[in-house]
């Protein structure tokens, strides 16, 4: 029975899958590798791989804009990602380090580029549709990995602090994502969102060994399992930027089923002290133990703690009907979780794709709410939102 809810429930996110995230049109991608990969034109990765190498660590925070003034043509934007995972690299015959879904008991640090395409629309990931007859990206229109790189400890750590060194901010941001995600949607993910909210500091992804895949019936229990493997590697990235960054402030974004690898690397790693801002949207977690084995670790004096949920997303209510129909954290309404010291945001008006999972990349009110977090530290009484409730129970609406 369990099988045929997978079943069900996947065939439903396949018809709503639009854009980014979790939620990705994985059969928009043409000769994709079945890892992500797409193809993409070798002069035009080295001509990417030649800019980037050219300006050297010139580029300031994640983002750099090649093209001067002379040139307004440029096509596209360059956005850095510094990364961790845990997944087994695989075996590519060109320079271009690439990832599988195969876990590895190593943490494994690197740069990746992303580019953005000059027309980008906020929240959405372009890529290439076969219906489309479109075989490969096109840099001028899609977001692409141009390339990903591996570091010693000692060097990525040395890169992302010349890159702060740059930054009026001095700040970071640490994405990790969601069920349903390849290494590739993972770090471009991170790149969009972190170019949709005009970051200019570091940004960061970290990606487990999710299985990226959607109609698998093993799939949903392959990412849980991994996701709980996974915490320790996360903790341990994380560590190493809490301790070698010279950052002055330090963003966490978790989506989905990332969110149980990054709440179980906080719980172990005790000290609230770490990081300024965590937000976690669309939880793939018990609300019950969300709210008496997770967010008592998070919380504190010092850190802004944001809930996002909603009552119209359907993974939630397929994985509240897989997990015996107990409430996610996810799931918002008059069940949303509250608790002090967290804003708890209700995002269900907002307008999003069939499934409305994705939300937290793909919907601009969403990352127009997220902006005055990252940028301010705006607590929800500071923002464009409606509260609801009686002061002890008070959680906040999105408006339409």
């Amino acid at each position: 029975m369990k099988q045929i809810l997978i079943g069900l429930g996947a065939v439903l996110l396949m018809l709503g899958a639009q854009g980014c995230g979790s939620l990705a049109d994985k059969a928009s991608g043409p000769q994709e590798n079945g890892n992500g990969y797409t193809a993409l034109d070798n002069a035009v990765r080295q001509a990417i791989v030649t800019q980037v190498t050219q300006s050297g660590d010139s580029m300031s925070g994640s983002m750099h804009q090649y093209g001067s003034d002379e040139d307004s043509k440029a096509p596209y934007t360059i956005v850095k990602v510094f990364f961790g995972t845990n997944r087994k690299p695989l075996d590519s015959p060109t320079n271009n380090i690439e990832f599988g879904t195969e876990r590895q008991s190593k943490l494994t640090l690197g740069e990746a580029w992303v580019t953005i395409p000059r027309d980008h629309r906020m929240g959405k990931m372009e890529s290439p549709h076969w219906y489309k007859l479109e075989f490969s990206e096109d840099i001028a229109k899609d977001v692409v990995l141009a390339r990903a790189v591996l570091f010693t400890k000692k060097d990525f750590v040395n890169r992302i602090n010349n890159a702060l060194d740059r930054t009026s901010t001095k700040e970071a941001l640490v994405f990790i994502h969601g069920y349903n995600v390849n290494f590739p949607d993972a770090i471009k993910e991170t790149g969009q969102l972190t170019y949709d909210l005009g970051f200019h500091g570091v940004a960061l992804a970290y990606s487990w060994p999710s299985q990226g895949k959607l109609i698998e019936h093993w799939a949903y229990t392959a990412d849980e399992n991994n996701a709980q493997w996974s915490a320790s590697h996360l903790e341990e990235f994380l560590k190493i930027l809490a301790t070698n960054l010279k950052a002055e402030r330090i963003h966490l974004v978790a989506h989905s089923m990332g969110n149980r690898v990054m709440l179980e690397a906080l719980k172990n790693l005790k000290d609230k002290g770490l990081y300024d801002d965590i937000i976690m949207a669309a939880p793939d977690i018990d609300a019950d133990f969300f709210k008496a084995d997770c967010i008592p670790y998070v919380v504190g004096t010092n850190v802004q703690v944001t809930l996002y949920a909603s009552s119209n997303d359907k993974a939630m209510k397929i994985a509240k009907t897989l997990n015996g129909h107990y409430l996610r954290a996810g799931e918002a309404g008059e069940s949303i979780v509250v608790y002090p010291g967290m804003d708890s945001v209700d995002a269900s008006l907002v307008d999003t794709d069939l499934v409305g999972h994705s939300y937290v990349a793909e919907n601009r009110s969403v990352i127009s709410d997220i902006f005055p977090i990252v940028h301010n530290r705006a607590k929800a009484s500071e923002r464009n939102l409606r509260p609801e409730g009686a002061e002890a129970n008070r959680y906040w609406v999105i408006p339409q």
